[in-house]
């Protein structure tokens, strides 16, 4: 019988786990990808790189910085705002998500659809903008 209640709450804490880890991986990797979001519309690039999962260690998170410093500055594009920020159960992890991303492009607002993907410690990898259906392409963005 002492066997079968030390099951029982094995799988109980199991169960606990499991329920506070779906709890909490959502809103960290919305919290994470929030602040990242945050610092490259209030243009902190090299604060943004810090917060940005996708970049390897190899000092590429400051040639990033200066890569959208500079679209900024020649081209006048950036990330205005963003809206709808969230995170999405599949395949047994918060892997992925979305956003809706507002961009100015030379004083043109110009709204996108992105799908997310998170790394580790829920930081955002990949951030890939998805132009409306009118849209061919949006410029600036390959860039």
């Amino acid at each position: 019988m002492k066997e079968l209640y030390k099951i029982g709450a094995y799988l109980a804490v199991l169960a606990l786990a499991a329920g506070l880890w779906v709890l909490f991986a959502p809103v960290a990797s919305e919290r994470q990808t929030a602040s990242f979001l945050d610092a490259v519309v209030d243009q902190k690039y090299d604060k943004a790189a810090l917060l940005y999962g996708g970049l390897s260690a190899d000092g590429s998170a400051g040639r990033w910085a200066s890569e959208l410093r500079r679209i900024y500055e020649e081209e006048g594009f950036h990330l205005q705002a963003y809206e709808g920020l969230q995170a999405e159960y599949d395949d047994g992890c918060f892997c992925h998500g979305h956003v809706n991303l507002i961009f100015d492009v030379q004083g043109e607002t110009v709204p996108v659809r992105a799908i997310l993907v998170f790394g580790e410690e829920y930081k955002p990898r990949q951030v890939c903008a998805i132009p409306h259906p009118e849209q061919k392409t949006v410029p600036g963005l390959n860039a």
